[in-house]
C-alpha cells in the first residue's frame, strides 16, 4: 500500500498541470482558486473567441499559454502543451476539472514506487443533480466497452482505460507512444493512448483515495451558460458526430478494418432509422443528435495506420 504524508499538502515541484482550453472562461475562476499555488502550468488555448486565455492568466500569473491559430481538438492540444512540459511528471486536467494538492500528491507517490506505471487517475465525481456529487463509472477493463466490468474501484486498481479529464501521467510514457493520435478530434483519443500505453508495456492505476470533481462538459461551454455549469447536459450534435467518428477510428485502430466496417455500417444505419423515428414522433433534438451521430460515423476512415506523431 502505498502511503503519503498527511502533511503533503503543497502542490509538488516536479508536476506540471496541462490544460487545454476552448471558450473556457466560465471555468476560470475555479481553475485559478484550484491551482493557485501549482508551481507550473501550462494553458493552450484551442483558438477560443471568449478571452478565456487572456482571464486566466491575469488570475494565474505563473501560467504558460500556449496559443493556437485553429481548433485543432483535445487531442492534438494536449500535444502541444507535452512539447512545453519539462517535469517528469503532467497533470492532465479538463477546465472544468478539479483536484487538491493531496491528491495529487498521492497520485504522485504511486508514480515513483512503480517504475512502469504511465498513469495515475483518481477517482472521477460528477454531480448529481441535486447539488451533491455521484462518483463516475471513469475506468474500466475491456476497452470497447464503456460501462466498467468491475464496478467502481474500492481500492488501488489496475485497469485498462482511465478517462482524460484528470491523469497524473509520467511525461516519459506518453511521449515515448506519440502522445495522442491527432486524428481523433474529441472523445475516445484517451480509449486509444491507454490501449497503445498497455501495448508498450506500461500500465494504468485508478486510486480511489484522491478525487476529482468533474462538472462534465462544462469545459468548452459559452459564459452565456456559466450559471448552469452544474447542470446536466444533453449531447449537441456537435459532439455526437464526433462520439459516432471517433468510436469508428478506435476500432480501426484497435480491432481492424472488417470489425470498424461492421460498426460503421450497424452505426450509420440504426442511428439513421433513429433519427427518422423521433422526426416522426416530434423530438427534434434527439434526431439531430442521431442523425449527427450517424455521420460521424459514416464519416470514420476505416484503414489507417498506426499513430506515430
Amino acid at each position: 500500500m502505498i502511503s503519503v504524508s498527511e502533511s503533503s499538502q503543497d502542490w509538488p515541484q516536479d508536476v506540471t498541470v496541462l490544460l487545454v482550453l476552448f471558450n473556457s472562461s466560465a471555468c476560470v475562476p475555479a481553475l485559478a482558486a484550484g491551482l493557485a499555488d501549482a508551481p507550473q502550468v501550462i494553458a493552450v488555448d484551442n483558438a477560443s473567441t471568449d478571452h478565456c486565455a487572456a482571464h486566466l492568466k491575469a488570475a494565474l500569473p505563473q501560467a504558460q499559454v500556449v496559443r493556437l491559430e485553429q481548433n485543432v481538438g483535445f487531442g492534438a492540444g494536449n500535444n502541444a502543451g507535452l512539447t512545453q512540459v519539462s517535469t517528469p511528471h503532467v497533470l492532465l486536467l479538463n477546465p472544468d476539472c478539479s483536484i487538491a494538492a493531496a491528491d495529487v500528491q498521492r497520485l504522485r507517490a504511486w508514480l515513483l514506487a512503480e517504475s512502469r506505471l504511465a498513469i495515475a487517475a483518481p477517482q472521477i465525481l460528477n454531480p448529481d443533480g441535486a447539488g451533491g456529487w455521484r462518483p463516475e463509472a471513469g475506468h474500466h477493463m475491456n476497452e470497447f466497452a464503456w460501462k466498467p466490468r468491475t464496478g467502481l474501484a474500492e481500492g488501488p486498481l489496475c485497469a485498462d482505460f482511465a478517462t482524460a479529464a484528470c491523469w497524473l501521467a509520467r511525461t516519459e510514457a506518453l511521449r515515448a507512444v506519440h502522445g495522442f493520435d491527432e486524428r481523433f478530434f474529441l472523445y475516445y483519443e484517451d480509449n486509444d493512448l491507454c490501449l497503445r500505453l498497455r501495448k508498450a508495456g506500461w500500465s494504468i492505476l485508478v486510486e480511489p483515495a484522491a478525487q476529482a470533481f468533474h462538472l462534465n462538459g462544462a469545459s468548452s461551454r459559452d459564459a452565456a451558460a456559466s450559471a448552469q455549469l452544474a447542470a446536466p447536459q444533453a449531447p449537441s450534435p456537435f459532439r455526437a458526430f464526433h462520439t459516432g467518428r471517433s468510436r469508428v477510428l478506435l476500432y480501426a485502430l484497435h480491432a481492424g478494418p472488417a470489425a470498424a466496417l461492421r460498426l460503421q455500417r450497424s452505426e450509420v444505419w440504426r442511428r439513421r432509422i433513429n433519427g427518422w423515428l423521433y422526426r416522426l414522433t416530434g423530438r427534434g433534438a434527439k434526431a439531430a443528435q442521431s442523425l449527427a451521430r450517424a455521420r460521424g460515423a459514416a464519416q470514420a476512415e476505416v484503414k489507417l495506420a498506426p499513430w506515430r506523431g
